[in-house]
């Protein structure tokens, strides 16, 4: 069963390779703080690759602000899953929406969404499957993995980082989440 729960992702994942250019991945942290630029990068966010000179890529990320808080650009209108945080920096806001202009280092974008998810999806399934087989993420909205999620975790016990971990997977892969299923 876990098998084709991961074959059925796998495919998934593959089929959504072209709605970014590329992906950040940070090899298994959940975030990244870019001191030089004011701003926190969280791993699997999608960019637009801009233009790539010596080792570094210009990249543009778009997403949601609070109307409130320009600070946190957010994947979704719902603004559960964080993409970019900033201090200071390069951003615009058109409304509700808006976009980030940062330069990361090259070794940073993948475009296998496979790998850059692959410590996430790990982390859920080696502590979510302890009690039970595991839901796909895309079956449930963000709000219900959120219900769900937070019923299941007092037996499972994640610490704080594999918490921020499967959360942020859950809700990428939620049936209104950011890399939704076709």
């Amino acid at each position: 069963m876990r098998f084709f729960v991961n074959l059925s992702i796998i495919i998934w994942m593959l089929s959504l390779a072209a709605l970014a250019d590329s992906f950040i991945f940070l090899d298994g942290e959940p975030a990244r703080v870019l001191e030089e630029q004011g701003a926190t990068i969280y791993n699997g966010s999608p960019v637009k690759v801009l233009e790539i000179k010596e080792n570094k890529a210009k990249i543009q990320i778009e997403g949601y602000f609070l109307e409130d808080d320009s600070k946190t650009l957010y994947a979704t209108k719902n603004r559960k899953v964080p993409l970019v945080a900033l201090d200071s920096g390069n951003y615009e806001v058109a409304s509700d929406m808006g976009s980030v202009t940062l330069y990361l280092d090259e070794s940073l974008l993948l475009d296998d969404v496979e790998t850059v998810w692959e410590s996430n999806i790990d982390e859920f399934y080696n502590t979510c499957t302890q009690c039970h087989a595991a839901n796909e993420p895309h079956l449930h909205s963000m709000l219900e993995w959120d219900g769900l999620y937070g019923s299941m975790k007092e037996f499972a016990r994640p610490t704080p980082e594999q918490d921020a971990m499967i959360l942020r997977f859950l809700r990428a892969f939620a049936s209104d989440g950011f890399v939704a299923f076709p």
